[in-house]
């Protein structure tokens, strides 16, 4: 389905590869400086839902209105996906998750941006590159090699990981991780 097709009822934020966010809406891709109005209070409303972003970005000393929601949308609607982040001025998306390259470092990780939730539950980012080896076929020897880990400590990740999604093989965590990334 072309990007176009996806949104022409909704707005979805992301990141392109050229590091600026832009937004696509009725069919067009648009920098985020060309938003209108309608789409930054959208924004806004939705920012003041999140008590925990809205301090998170006073924490960054961010004091531009504009600027508070680009952070906003950076951060919680920066990945693609094939839903909309909102429609009709609604938002659909909050469970969007997207690796902007400061996953596991960033001192706002969680406040502002989505986390991966499994019920009440959220896979942590160590746990979270651990079921990315698993969804690719990697075995626990592969996984401790490449995360510089002991396999002891991959083994009780991939336990907690399967209590927190309630499975009970590698593969539930393979399909639970691939059903995230649509």
């Amino acid at each position: 389905m072309h990007a176009t097709s996806i949104y022409e009822k909704g707005v979805e934020y992301f990141v392109a590869p050229d590091g600026k966010l832009y937004l696509w809406e009725m069919g067009d891709k648009l920098p985020f400086e060309k938003v209108t109005i309608d789409d930054l209070t959208m924004l806004r409303r939705d920012l003041e839902k999140n008590p925990d972003a809205v301090k998170a970005i006073e924490d960054l000393d961010i004091t531009d209105p504009v600027e508070q929601l680009r952070q906003y949308a950076w951060c919680r609607y920066g990945g693609t996906n094939v839903t909309p982040d909102f429609i009709d001025g609604k938002s659909v998306n909050n469970e969007e998750y997207w690796e902007c390259g400061k996953r596991g470092k960033c001192p706002f990780e969680g406040r502002i941006c989505s986390t991966i939730s499994a019920g009440n539950n959220t896979i942590t980012h160590c746990e979270l590159i651990i079921a990315r080896y698993i969804a690719k076929g990697y075995r626990n020897t592969e996984i401790a090699w490449a995360t510089n880990k002991s396999i002891e400590t991959v083994k009780q990740q991939i336990k907690s990981i399967l209590q927190k999604i309630d499975g009970r093989s590698r593969v539930d965590i393979a399909n639970f991780i691939n059903e995230k990334r649509k």
